[in-house]
């Protein structure tokens, strides 16, 4: 069964390609937004106040965010009368977003009416609303993202070159089949920009309509991931309780100094997360430069493990208490099982990353690449290295339907991205 639809049986108790948008929005009315390429990748800017944002994400882009919603959401991912009777009535009313994102999402909304897109949805015989735009940023609260990380910094890095004792962690982002393409063919690079001032700039390794977040780093080098997990344990519903994972981990991206302690590293995302509830079940890679601001004595990377009845914080001195063992205080990885909040089950992946990584303890960029190509498949939409210290990236998309390993890998300085206006 689907994993969305069994979210809503377990809640309700019933058991190729296309063609490229405009590149240039003809419009008279000033967006702040742009949309640029580098190589083969879209990186799409937005800047200004949350509405603003919204806007003009929804102007840029809205053709394929309705493209995404009929032709994959509504087509592939979930059934329409499911969709209409069950999971947008169990989202009004059990999640609430908070005000900058609403007005974001609401930006969003008028951009992509203002865009002269057609907003009908035929199968569900009206017009779009924003509560689905809400549904569709509620991705990883509904589906399924079968990850995995790698992480290395410090002693581990320290032989490595370009590293030089740096932090960084390679990620793939893997989902299901997609006959339609909408997916294989649609991942951008967003990057934003608000102007409040008690918040900063990130990067999010996304797709068209997305404002929350699933991979993600900010201006101080501070990075997190969403990976699925396999205890989900769902309790009783509350009306307006839950925020959506994705929003809570860009609260504590994009907030400067979340948990105010006068340092920005990962333990903001950590506070974030932790200030809301959360539905489904998670392992959150986070990820600071090395050593961590404000904590040098911390791991630089640590795994949040979450579901709806409790969390743990993973980290290198965990890394022995189950086989496989990984006999390092500078190595971590995770695929989608708990390790520390529920005894661990098998895994093929995190037994292949544990032996790779067991070779001698040390990498450097191109090995946690290539550890996680090796785990990777041709569902892997998105594989993404963030190097906190460099303040860099390296990303590939999954442009050829066999996977981001075979894809082309780009490189972004934080130079390339910002200021992007």
């Amino acid at each position: 069964m689907n994993s969305l639809v069994l979210l809503v049986a377990l809640v309700l108790g019933q058991s190729g390609t296309l063609e490229k948008p405009p590149l240039v929005d003809q419009s008279p009315v000033k967006i702040k937004g742009s949309i640029e390429f580098k190589e083969n990748q879209r990186i799409v800017n937005l800047w200004g106040t949350h509405y603003e944002m919204g806007y003009a994400h929804g102007r840029l882009l809205g053709r394929e965010i309705m493209e995404l919603i009929e032709g994959y959401g509504l087509a592939v991912s979930m059934d329409p009368y499911i969709y209409a009777t069950q999971i947008l009535p169990l989202v009004q009313f059990a999640f609430v977003v908070p005000t900058t994102f609403d007005e974001e999402l609401e930006g969003m909304y008028d951009g992509v009416v203002e865009s002269g897109t057609d907003i009908h949805i035929d199968v569900l015989g009206r017009d779009l609303i924003k509560d689905d735009l809400l549904v569709m940023n509620l991705i990883a609260d509904l589906g399924q993202l079968d990850c995995s990380v790698t992480f290395g910094w410090g002693w581990a890095t320290a032989l490595a070159p370009e590293l030089a004792g740096g932090s960084a962690f390679v990620r793939n982002l893997d989902w299901g089949d997609d006959p339609t393409g909408y997916l294989f063919t649609r991942s951008i690079v967003l990057a934003f920009h608000s102007s409040l001032p008690d918040e900063r700039p990130f990067v999010s390794l996304s797709w068209p309509g997305l404002i929350s977040v699933l991979t993600v780093m900010n201006e101080d080098g501070v990075a997190a991931a969403i990976n699925y997990g396999n205890h989900q344990d769902y309790g009783f519903i509350y009306p307006k309780r839950y925020t959506g994972i994705g929003f809570s981990m860009r609260t504590g991206i994009e907030k400067r100094d979340y948990d105010g302690n006068g340092f920005e590293n990962h333990f903001d995302v950590h506070a974030a997360i932790l200030a809301g509830y959360t539905l489904a079940s998670f392992e959150i890679s986070l990820l600071s430069p090395y050593p961590v601001p404000g904590n040098p004595s911390a791991d630089s990377g640590a795994v949040l493990e979450i579901n709806y009845y409790g969390d743990a914080l993973r980290d290198t001195s965990n890394n022995m208490d189950h086989t496989p063992y990984l006999n390092s205080s500078w190595l971590l990885a995770v695929t989608n099982h708990h390790r520390l909040l529920y005894t661990p089950s098998y895994c093929n992946r995190y037994n292949n990353q544990v032996s790779r990584l067991s070779g001698d303890y040390r990498v450097d960029t191109q090995e946690l690449w290539e550890i996680e190509e090796d785990i990777s498949n041709i569902w892997t939409h998105q594989m993404v290295c963030f190097r906190p210290n460099l303040m860099d990236l390296y990303v590939a998309f999954n442009e050829t339907f066999q996977g981001a390993a075979n894809s082309n890998r780009v490189h972004y300085a934080w130079s390339d991205l910002f200021p992007n206006h």
